[in-house]
């Protein structure tokens, strides 16, 4: 759990700043990959479902991942259980 000063910390760094998106000439380096997950699924469509499946997987929870959390909620009762 976070102290309240390394809260307090993190939250003066950034107090008044904004967010939000720069333009594109500023960064440049961030064209490439954009570029190529544009141009990849035109050049070879069926590739867009292994770019969509490489996203998704990346991410994910594989069968093991969720037996583990699944068998953690079994040694404690106060977790809620999957029916």
């Amino acid at each position: 759990m976070l102290s309240s000063t390394s809260r307090g910390s993190a939250h003066d760094r950034y107090a008044g700043r904004r967010e939000g998106l720069r333009p594109v000439g500023d960064e440049v380096k961030g064209l490439s990959p954009l570029g190529y997950s544009l141009m990849r699924p035109l050049a070879r469509p069926r590739s867009a479902l292994a770019l969509g499946a490489g996203a998704i997987t990346s991410y994910s929870l594989g069968p093991e991942a969720f037996r583990q959390i699944v068998n953690s909620w079994r040694d404690d009762e106060a977790a809620p259980h999957p029916t």
